[in-house]
């Protein structure tokens, strides 16, 4: 069987895999078809030139809850709309040997939308966050069985199954890659989920729930060692910082210090686990030799090669897709093939320009606002767990807007990770709107308990005025 025609098979197979969970989706319960699209989010089972199993599956069960009443709320659309409009205007732009490469990347982007409304509404249907929190929790439990298997298996690697969509592997170094096949992204993803274990060990209770976190937050450092990923360490690093500041009050002088040496020991033990044990092992060496040219890391020096392409379509860029399918071997009038920036922010200007850029910036500017605003809502409620996941996604977004300097996820092939991140973003707004309606529900019951007191203190008084008392 030739390539082209395994695509096709691929592609055949995804869309009747689409059909029969639209069926489910449309007849099922939604927690149940939550549980298993989210779950399968870092695990691409099929995926090819044309899309993923799990971008069909997000617009099968889109289609689903938008005809079964479950998706009504679409908040920030107007940003998001904003987003779709810069990528219709970097479309324009696209040779025209490259149209359709560009129109499969810019179904896969809406498909990451369509993830993001379909967390939001779930979780506000739901009334509160505890299932949202398992689902991650579980999430980050198969993630790490993963990380664990590749790191069993070697730099070798092994498929399962004989099965190349399942197949089980590290990068050509030294460096777990993790299921989102990129060592950078796997390494923001394990900080990501290191701080919301330090949340979760923060806010529960019970021996059981804390030592599950513990276990978690030790397998998260770990892995993110044998990452040897130093740009991950340091999104590490200023998240940690801004969770301290966004978490100050609550935590307290003293037992902040108590948790920065406790943290310290979990990174410390991992590290020389991962060192000694395994051949994961030169995240050290790899900081300890790390140089720099003013501020830019030695492997980062491919930034300054890119920006001849971007000033040639600085306002509306290239076209929403960087690189193409085979395309060292077909043969399109003026496109150049140029390798990844290994930065989210340049990629976006090359891809859909400075227009583009300012787009998702404001998306993502907008959730912060919200999350600030979730965040001084949800200090007057009484689930301790709801209580500071607005400010949680606040520190969330400090990790992603550190780490993707280094990084971009808008690659066509890491559609994996970028479902992850909208995932959350989707959920983390959900929480600080489920907080700032508790707040307005529980300002609305003091008043009109208030408003109940004074009235009966004025018939109290009318009474005494008719007896004479």
């Amino acid at each position: 069987m030739d390539l082209a025609s395994g695509q096709y098979l691929q592609l055949i197979i995804a869309l009747i895999g689409g059909g029969m969970l639209f069926m489910a989706a449309y007849l099922a319960p939604p927690r149940a078809v939550m549980w298993v699209l989210l779950l399968l989010i870092p695990f691409q089972l099929i995926h090819s030139k044309y899309g993923s199993i799990n971008m069909v599956l997000t617009y099968m069960v889109g289609a689903a809850f938008l005809l079964r009443g479950r998706i009504v709320r679409l908040p920030l659309l107007g940003a998001v709309a904003f987003i779709m409009f810069a990528y219709m205007l970097s479309f324009s732009q696209a040779l025209p040997g490259t149209l359709r490469d560009h129109g499969l990347y810019m179904i896969a982007i809406i498909s990451n939308f369509t993830l993001f409304y379909l967390v939001y509404n779930y979780v506000r249907n739901s009334g509160n966050g505890r299932d949202m929190w398992n689902i991650l929790a579980v999430l980050n439990v198969l993630v790490l069985l993963y990380c664990t298997l590749e790191i069993t298996v070697g730099v070798s690697g092994v498929q399962i199954f004989g099965l190349s969509e399942l197949t089980v592997r590290s990068h050509k170094s030294v460096h777990l890659e993790g299921p989102f096949r990129a060592t950078g992204l796997t390494a923001e993803y394990l900080a990501i989920q290191s701080l919301i274990s330090i949340y979760a060990l923060m806010q529960l209770t019970g021996s059981r729930v804390r030592t599950f976190w513990v276990v978690m937050l030790f397998g998260n450092l770990a892995f993110l060692v044998a990452t040897a990923s130093r740009g991950g360490i340091v999104a590490l690093v200023l998240g940690l910082i801004a969770f301290l500041i966004l978490f100050r009050k609550q935590i307290g002088v003293l037992k902040m210090m108590r948790w920065v040496v406790g943290g310290l020991f979990v990174f410390l033990v991992s590290s020389i686990i991962i060192v000694q044990y395994t051949q994961y092992n030169i995240m050290f060496e790899r900081l300890e030799n790390t140089e720099f040219e003013g501020l830019v890391p030695d492997s980062r020096q491919g930034w300054f090669g890119l920006w001849d392409e971007v000033v040639a379509k600085p306002v509306f860029g290239h076209g929403p897709r960087l690189r193409l399918d085979d395309q060292h071997s077909r043969n399109i009038r003026g496109y150049t093939p140029i390798p990844y920036p290994h930065s989210a922010y340049l990629y976006l200007i090359y891809t859909v320009g400075f227009f583009g850029l300012f787009a998702y910036l404001l998306f993502f500017f907008l959730l912060a606002l919200q999350y600030w605003k979730g965040g001084r809502a949800a200090r007057v409620t009484v689930d301790p767990l709801l209580r500071g996941l607005p400010l949680l996604g606040l520190v969330v977004l400090v990790v992603f807007a550190s780490s993707q300097v280094r990084m971009e996820m808008f690659r066509y092939i890491l559609h994996a990770y970028q479902q992850y991140l909208f995932m959350l973003t989707g959920a983390f707004l959900a929480f600080s709107h489920l907080a700032m309606n508790r707040a307005k529900v529980g300002r609305s019951v003091a008043e009109s308990h208030d408003n109940k007191e004074s009235g009966g203190q004025r018939i109290l008084r009318y009474k005494r005025i008719e007896t004479g008392r």
